[in-house]
């Protein structure tokens, strides 16, 4: 558990399928840099921050084409 816990591969894993399951679609390129960036919020942060961080992001609150 603990060597799971602490790599940045998991990390990665579990923030595309919670972003993929937020958006209620596969994941495309353009999705790369707020994957990047919750990536980075990894191992410091808990499940709550990382769930308030996909929702703050644009790409949750707007649909394809930029409508709300």
């Amino acid at each position: 558990m603990r060597v799971l816990a602490s790599s940045a591969q998991v990390h990665t894993c579990y923030s595309k399928h919670l972003t993929s399951y937020a958006l209620g679609r596969d994941l495309v390129e353009s999705d790369r840099p707020v994957l990047e960036s919750l990536g980075q919020l990894r191992g410091s942060q808990s499940l709550k921050e990382l769930i308030v961080a996909l929702v703050r992001d644009p790409i949750f609150r707007t649909r394809k084409g930029g409508l709300p």
